[in-house]
């Protein structure tokens, strides 16, 4: 028998999410399970694509460059030192990338059960990281790509600038698969973001989940884009919230999992948030369904109806 027709809210299972970050972290308190909790989300902002390498003007090949640099004139083994070096980098990135995936589910089963652990979940939940991971890296590879594509126009504009004067129609591509690529990244970032609490949930792959959260976007299109549009409007906040944090506590909060333990209730709050709003579209997205006790302070119950007057 399928789900009756959902009420989708948006305030409420944010109300509940901030109940709930109440009742992990507050009630009581526990240093050691703060900061397993706090590695746990650590672990999951290593996916989010955070890390990032400057390499400098290493592309210009110019053999006349005001250092005199010349790859020509390069011995052999410093080309065999660089490339190794950036195999490796590469490498250490794909290990992180890798781990991060395992973290969200690692972070998602300490929020939803309440508890602080790492091994437990990191066994249970291996097969959808992995599935995760692969179906990310393929994602990325097909990004990468439609970026190339939009660098043409570019390359375009320049060339023909140097030549025959400005390039009109390489303005126009440039505006048409510019907004079309950020669209993307930023479709690809959401898909992403609800596709974690549904292979927990569903114990399915990364691919099917996918395909559920299309389905979802099919379905609901309107109740989506207002949850974006207030995730984004979260984001915002959070940022202002972080730059004053990182202000009174000199820095600290850039510091890698340190950060994370000092903003924690940050990151239960709206990881909260996202599996509260998911579970109003049915038993299949409730990542509590079949789990007891479900937290008592976040349980909301009918009004009683007003007493009758008596006759």
């Amino acid at each position: 028998m399928s789900d009756p027709q959902p009420d989708i809210r948006l305030f409420k299972p944010f109300e509940e999410a901030f109940e709930l970050m109440k009742v992990i972290l507050f009630r009581p308190f526990n240093l050691s399970k703060w900061c397993v909790i706090g590695f746990a989300a650590f672990l999951s902002s290593l996916s989010t694509g955070g890390f990032h390498f400057n390499f400098g003007n290493w592309g210009n090949s110019s053999s006349s460059s005001p250092s005199g640099f010349s790859w020509r004139d390069t011995s052999p083994w410093v080309l065999l030192i660089i490339g190794v070096a950036v195999v490796l980098v590469g490498a250490v990135l794909l290990a992180l990338w890798w781990v991060g995936c395992r973290g969200r589910f690692i972070f998602t089963d300490c929020v939803v059960r309440n508890r602080a652990a790492i091994a437990e979940p990191w066994r249970n939940y291996r097969r959808e990281g992995n599935s995760l991971f692969l179906f990310s890296l393929a994602a990325v590879v097909i990004l990468l790509f439609f970026g190339a594509l939009c660098a043409v126009p570019v390359v375009l504009i320049w060339i023909k600038t140097q030549t025959d004067g400005f390039s009109w129609p390489g303005l126009v591509a440039l505006l048409i698969l510019i907004p079309l690529f950020i669209l993307l990244i930023v479709c690809w970032a959401m898909a992403l973001h609800f596709m974690v609490p549904m292979m927990y949930r569903q114990r399915c792959l990364a691919r099917v989940a996918f395909g559920k959260v299309i389905s979802l976007a099919r379905n609901y299109p309107g109740d989506l884009l207002l949850y974006v549009l207030f995730s984004i409007g979260l984001t915002v906040v959070t940022a202002v919230l972080m730059i004053a944090l990182m202000c009174a506590t000199c820095c600290l909060v850039v510091i890698p999992y340190v950060g994370t333990v000092l903003t924690l209730p940050f990151f239960v709050v709206y990881h909260a948030f996202l599996l509260f709003y998911l579970r109003q579209f049915g038993s299949d997205y409730d990542v509590w369904e079949g789990l007891s006790p479900f937290p008592p302070s976040v349980q909301v119950s009918a009004p009683e109806p007003p007493a009758l007057p008596s006759v």
